[in-house]
């Protein structure tokens, strides 16, 4: 991490000064930056290392310990409560007919309810005082709640997580022991875990960590079904089981988990095996015969194709291919790509990647339509539209077949289907999940600005259009690439109504 940010900044901020009336402060732009990375590149070896972050986190639990208790800090979040940060997954509670209860959970922000569809959320307890990364989220049929922590992408961990969590209440989570990875040790099992789920018939845990695929009968004790670079696994109503590992997908036709097939090969009507990248896999919930395969470039992160299966995986065909017009992951199929089936047309599917898309079958041979549904860049222009950038995971309420969550880069979207229209709603209130890479404090009483990822400059408590708790956003997100990266910050010591923001060295 790049915890000597000023001296290394302060040239480019001043190379790129500018000033520009926002309000009643000006701000000043720098270079631009390669997102999260760079950020995050140790200052001496210039690479990205998930021990790093460890290391800093745990040096920071000690000064904690040590020092803030000694000095009697007493610590308020500042927010923002109306902007959220990244939120990789979303969960209906089965247990609410009314498919007004939610769950998500953030990378750097840790597990949240809404009871209300979505309008506002609480952080929920998780027995900790570590703030955990969220990554993977399932639920029983007996309304028991499993949580995985650590990011992994295809290319590498983000950020590293402490194991498994459970929660038979809905409202507390804790620990399973036996998940719990060697402390520091980004190598070890369930450090990260991409992928939870579970068998409807059988209530058979499934869980993808950074060593392979696992599988539980009871959430403690757990076993392994294959090991590899695994990126989904799904279960269907029947029990049968596909996953995704090494860039070939398998399926257990029956859920016997010694009798999977490798559906991946170089046959006409197999699944690809070049430049096989992220795999995004599903079943259809009315018929578990029809399967879907959503597949990025390993060389670029675009759409390799999206493929289709009506035999239970025997053979595939090309229902969206790889074309130079239409690109639903431009370059970010490792980071961002998830297909859904619709739970009353088992030919009909949610694609997600920068933005959403919509494909249904036309014929019985041949491509499906397909439909860009939302549109990231403007929420005022198009706002019935609108999702932010960036989506990890669809699921559809299980009151209606018409309404279900997105989670993206700023947290949870409802969309709703009225007549074959699409319309969404990001609210998010207290949802205050925003990733800061960089904070500053000013000379007025209870201000402070961060540079959040996908949020821009947020400034907390300067402007007179700001309570206490609510961001106002510096950085117009259509006119700067700046925006989505969580640029530096700092404010002017001089005149508090200047502040500088820009990304690190390049």
């Amino acid at each position: 991490m790049k915890n000597r940010l000023l001296p290394c900044c302060f040239s480019a901020l001043l190379l790129g000064f500018s000033l520009f009336l926002f309000s009643n402060l000006t701000f000043a732009n720098g270079p631009d930056n390669d997102h999260i990375q760079k950020i995050r590149q140790n200052q001496v070896t210039g690479t990205t290392n998930p021990a790093d972050v460890i290391k800093a986190r745990l040096q920071l639990e000690n000064l904690n310990t040590k020092t803030t208790a000694g000095l009697g800090l007493d610590w308020k979040s500042m927010g923002p409560a109306n902007f959220s940060g990244r939120n990789r997954v979303v969960l209906f509670d089965n247990t609410d007919a009314t498919g007004s209860t939610l769950y998500t959970g953030a990378v750097t922000g840790g597990v949240w309810k809404s009871t209300n569809l979505g309008l506002t959320w609480s952080r929920l307890n998780t027995s900790s005082d570590i703030v955990l990364n969220v990554s993977a989220m399932t639920q029983l049929s007996s309304g028991i709640i499993y949580l995985g922590t650590g990011e992994w992408r295809c290319d590498g961990g983000n950020y590293m997580g402490t194991g498994l969590y459970k929660s038979e209440d809905g409202e507390n989570f804790t620990l399973i022991p036996a998940t719990a990875p060697v402390t520091g040790n980004t190598n070890s099992d369930w450090a990260f875990v991409k992928k939870l789920t579970n068998s409807p018939s059988t209530g058979r845990l499934f869980a993808i960590t950074n060593l392979g695929v696992r599988y539980s009968d009871n959430g403690n004790d757990w076993y392994t079904v294959k090991d590899g670079n695994a990126t989904d696994i799904v279960v269907g109503s029947d029990g049968c089981v596909m996953m995704a590992v090494d860039g070939e997908v398998y399926i257990s036709t029956t859920g016997d988990l010694n009798s999977f097939v490798n559906v991946s090969g170089t046959g006409s009507n197999k699944l690809p095996l070049d430049d096989v990248g992220n795999i995004s896999l599903a079943v259809a919930p009315g018929d578990a015969n029809i399967m879907y395969a959503s597949i990025a470039k390993a060389s670029d992160g675009n759409l390799l194709n999206v493929y289709r299966s009506g035999d239970k995986g025997a053979n595939w065909s090309v229902i969206f291919p790889s074309n130079s017009t239409w690109e639903p992951f431009e370059g970010s199929g490792c980071y961002a790509n998830t297909i859904v089936v619709f739970p009353d047309n088992a030919d009909k599917v949610l694609l997600g990647g920068v933005n959403a898309w919509c494909g249904y079958k036309v014929s019985d041979n041949g491509y499906f339509n397909w439909d860009q549904i939302s549109y990231g860049f403007s929420a005022s222009l198009l706002g019935y539209t609108y999702i932010p950038y960036f989506h990890y995971n669809y699921v559809f309420s299980p009151a209606s077949s018409s309404v279900f969550a997105v989670a993206s880069d700023k947290g949870i979207t409802i969309g709703r289907i009225t007549d074959d229209v699409f319309s969404f709603q990001t609210t998010n209130k207290n949802l205050m999940t925003t990733q800061m890479n960089s904070v500053a404090f000013s000379t007025y009483k209870d201000a402070v600005m961060g540079g959040g990822i996908s949020n821009g400059i947020q400034v907390i408590g300067a402007l007179e259009t700001n309570n206490q708790n609510y961001g106002v956003d510096l950085i117009s997100k259509y006119l700067n690439a700046d925006y989505y990266s969580g640029s530096y910050c700092e404010w002017s010591m001089i005149n508090p109504k200047t502040v500088f923001y820009g990304a690190a060295e390049t």
